[in-house]
């Protein structure tokens, strides 16, 4: 079988030094690296997908990979690359071309990289075509989601000690269902909030998210919004430390949610948790990481001037994220309007005559 990515102790010598040049950790004197502040995962990444770009010259043009790395990745060649790779979907090419490209924007920051990044957003408009499907009818409003979550605690014994295994996961879910529609935060980021570390104070709350938790590597911090308060008392009061007492030997994680036998919960877990749950609640199985589009949407639909603080909230680096919930927002208004005009034809006869009200009667 044909290899596809060439081994790193095989790349030319130019390649390797540019990737030692942009991640480079340097000192005051020299500097650091336009990539040094990349965690080790996201390193790997890119260099996973250059060493792809690599295999494709030598397979192609093995003579580009005497040239210059800067010089040689024209965006035809990045299109023929791309476009080579029918085994992949369009997410895992944007992914793909999106990667290789960040190294070699970083060594050469001042080139211009239009035609490079215009190809890219193309298929990436493609990609969103497809998200958009695959998320029709999935994304509600955030304060749907809230209340049916607050429902369920105050149905399931809100403020009392847990009486069974089965009723401790229904009031923990919903707990957390509350929690990630408030604080609209990454599945990896959440299941590693500790206690005393990240969230702290005994209500009110506060959150701090380290860089090594965040999408952009900045530090996030926010006071616990006062929805939570009732919610996250019941859950540090009553449901944690039911659960931590189900851990092995008595000890149980620092983590501030807990699986069913105590330990820190697994972000596959939570998110069959959450999926499961949410189709119990509301008819449709709705993931934590679409939690996110619901709280951008619900922003976007509520005060659209406002839309483009999702970035803050959603911990993203760019506007445009944020605009495309702002468009769905307004497909939404346009179905509110639709379910008006339903109503005001259900008040007309099959004659086109407009049914008497009551005020009309009077009248």
């Amino acid at each position: 079988m044909t290899r596809l990515s060439l081994k790193f102790d095989r790349w030319p010598a130019k390649d390797r030094a540019l990737f030692d040049a942009v991640f480079r950790i340097g000192s005051l004197l020299e500097g650091s690296g336009r990539l040094a502040g990349f965690r080790d995962a996201s390193a790997r990444t890119l260099r996973y997908s250059y060493a792809y770009w690599l295999g494709w010259l030598q397979r192609t043009l093995p003579e580009a990979l005497d040239e210059d790395p800067v010089e040689r990745a024209t965006v035809e060649r990045l299109h023929t690359w791309l476009t080579s790779r029918d085994d992949l979907r369009i997410r895992s090419l944007v992914s793909l071309g999106t990667s290789a490209l960040r190294p070699l924007i970083a060594a050469a920051p001042d080139r211009d990289w239009r035609r490079h990044r215009l190809l890219l957003n193309r298929l990436h408009l493609r990609v969103s075509d497809q998200t958009s499907i695959r998320k029709a009818g999935r994304i509600l409003h955030a304060g749907v989601l809230l209340e049916a979550a607050q429902n369920l605690m105050e149905r399931s014994g809100m403020g009392l000690p847990p009486v069974s295994l089965a009723q401790a996961r229904v009031r923990r879910d919903a707990a957390l269902i509350a929690f990630l529609i408030v604080l609209p935060m990454r599945r990896r980021a959440c299941c590693s909030i500790e206690l005393g570390t990240h969230l702290q104070g005994t209500g009110p709350w506060h959150l701090t998210l380290p860089g090594e938790l965040t999408k952009t590597g900045a530090v996030w911090s926010a006071a616990v919004p006062e929805l939570l308060d009732a919610i996250l008392a019941d859950y540090l009061a009553q449901l944690r430390p039911w659960f931590a007492g189900r851990a092995r030997g008595g000890r149980a994680d620092k983590a501030l949610w807990l699986n069913d036998n105590g330990t820190r919960m697994a972000v596959n877990t939570m998110t069959g948790r959450i999926t499961e749950a949410t189709r119990r609640l509301v008819g449709v199985g709705i993931s934590p990481h679409l939690f996110r589009d619901c709280a951008a949407t619900t922003l976007a639909q509520d005060s659209p001037d406002a839309s483009r603080v999702t970035r803050s909230l959603l911990g993203h680096s760019g506007f445009r994220t944020a605009e495309r919930h702002y468009n769905h927002a307004t497909s939404l208004d346009a179905g509110r309007r639709y379910c008006d005009v339903v109503r005001d034809l259900r008040q007309t006869n099959a004659n086109g005559i407009k049914r008497k009200t009551g005020k009309e009667d009077q009248e």
